[in-house]
């Protein structure tokens, strides 16, 4: 029996090198959940965007990760600022603090679009309760209705 082990032991070895790299794969907190329907039909529904005057009536204590620099000075009850660039936002230290966050996280950045980004990576990265803070619907909506050119028309 223990002849078997040795003449398989190289084969042996292999499949607990795999198998510890596949636990450490799965318990590793800076991956991916492959599930884009949800975040592409939250980002088309809107309900990834909350506006400013909407703050309040979030649940529980807010956390507030402004991407950049700091435009405007917040002062609401149960508001706690994270002032970091977004190119540091998964550092260490910063990830840590998002994901210990008990309540909603709002992310806001003086340029949409860098929030938008960060709602959609750090989603993707298991961060629930999380919202991208703008001043409007969070939808661009046409001013004016599209008419065709009928000078160009051939008759």
């Amino acid at each position: 029996m223990i002849d078997h082990f040795r003449k398989y032991r190289a084969v042996l070895a292999a499949i607990i090198i795999l198998l510890i790299l596949i636990v450490t794969r799965i318990a590793a907190p800076y991956h991916f959940r492959p599930e884009p329907e949800r975040w592409a039909k939250a980002s088309y529904g809107n309900s990834n965007f909350i506006r400013f005057d909407k703050i309040d009536s979030l649940p529980g204590s807010k956390l507030l990760v402004n991407l950049g620099e700091p435009v405007f000075e917040i002062r609401k009850n149960n508001l706690k600022v994270l002032n970091i660039k977004a190119d540091l936002l998964l550092e260490k230290n910063n990830y840590k603090i998002i994901r210990k966050s008990t309540g909603p996280v709002l992310l806001f950045s003086a340029d949409g679009s860098v929030s938008a980004r960060s709602w959609m990576l750090l989603s993707q990265m298991g961060i629930k309760n999380l919202f991208v803070l703008t001043s409007g619907s969070g939808r661009e909506v046409f001013r004016y209705q599209f008419t065709s050119d009928t000078t160009s028309v051939r008759k």
